[in-house]
């Protein structure tokens, strides 16, 4: 027998002679693994679902994932502004407070009226809201609406002795024959008994304040459970419904008026060309804000503006 022949031999000898049998202390070391290794499955598995569900969270949050350090941090990503909403307040006055507001429209300036000097004619308040800024209030008799603004002072308090009318019209008050019906008074005005900056040199633009006020009175039918007035620039006024009586009020600043002012060079040629006429109509058109009514499951019944 060769050497490799015999090495051959004695190798299978030994493997006859080996007893191969599951030792205990190995099958518990396995069934130990087991449960380690199923948690590193589920780990590697879920690990992309978690780092997406986190990405979507970040992404409703208005956040974004930033940093070049291998560390991941939030950061606010820029949202566009909302809207900035207010609102209005109804307004009520005892019989003796609604009496004493009346006189105090008719005369349209500061310091207390003269009763004797200035008759009701049967104007009773229709209705009112107000603001930081004051109040609009709506007097009406038989056949006529009278828009009444009434500032506030430093303190927030309506200055009734401050009242003054800026527009009034005929009209009844009858239910609307549709949603939003603005049809009692209104008009625009500057704030506390200015004019807004708008006629230009030589004219009152208020007590330090060259925003202008857009009102109108009117009515809703049973089916509105909601009324705003957007303005221009996008902020949004939430009006109250006054037993179906809404009083719109918006505070806003508006752009000059086209053309040259009164009293400055050119008006006179500006307005005898009928141009300002159509320039001012466009021009005002434009600062009117909307006016929304929305019934009780948020659905848009009817548009209209104000102002």
């Amino acid at each position: 027998m060769t050497s490799d022949e015999e090495m051959a031999e004695r190798l299978r000898g030994a493997a006859r002679a080996v007893d191969v049998r599951p030792s205990g202390d190995l099958w518990a070391g396995v069934r130990a693994r087991v449960p380690g290794e199923r948690r590193r499955r589920v780990t590697r598995r879920a690990a992309p679902a978690v780092a997406f569900a986190v990405a979507a969270v970040g992404i409703a949050a208005g956040l974004t994932l930033g940093g070049g350090t291998g560390k991941a941090s939030l950061a606010p990503a820029d949202l566009p502004p909302g809207p900035r909403i207010t609102r209005l307040q109804p307004v009520t006055f005892t019989p003796d407070e609604a009496a004493h507001l009346v006189i105090e429209c008719l005369q349209s300036g500061p310091g207390p009226a003269d009763p004797a000097r200035f008759q009701p004619g049967e104007l009773t308040v229709w209705a009112a809201a107000r603001d930081v800024t004051g109040a609009t209030v709506i007097l009406s008799n038989p056949s006529t609406f009278v828009d009444c603004d009434v500032p506030a002072d430093a303190a927030g308090r309506l200055d009734v002795d401050g009242a003054y009318v800026y527009n009034s019209g005929g009209g009844h008050d009858t239910m609307p024959r549709t949603d939003l019906e603005l049809e009692h008074a209104g008009g625009s005005h500057g704030i506390g008994g200015g004019f807004g900056g708008r006629l230009g040199p030589g004219f009152s633009s208020g007590p330090g304040d060259s925003r202008t006020v857009h009102d109108r009175g009117g009515r809703v039918s049973a089916r509105v459970a909601r009324v705003t007035a957007t303005t221009p620039s996008g902020d949004i006024v939430e009006v109250p419904i006054q037993d179906g009586k809404v009083v719109v009020r918006t505070v806003q600043t508006d752009p000059p008026e086209p053309g040259p002012q009164p009293g400055e060079p050119g008006f006179e040629d500006f307005n005898q060309n009928n141009r300002r006429l159509f320039n001012y109509y466009d021009w005002y058109e434009a600062t009117r804000p909307v006016v929304r009514a929305y019934d009780r499951d948020g659905r848009l019944l009817a548009t209209s503006r104000a102002g």
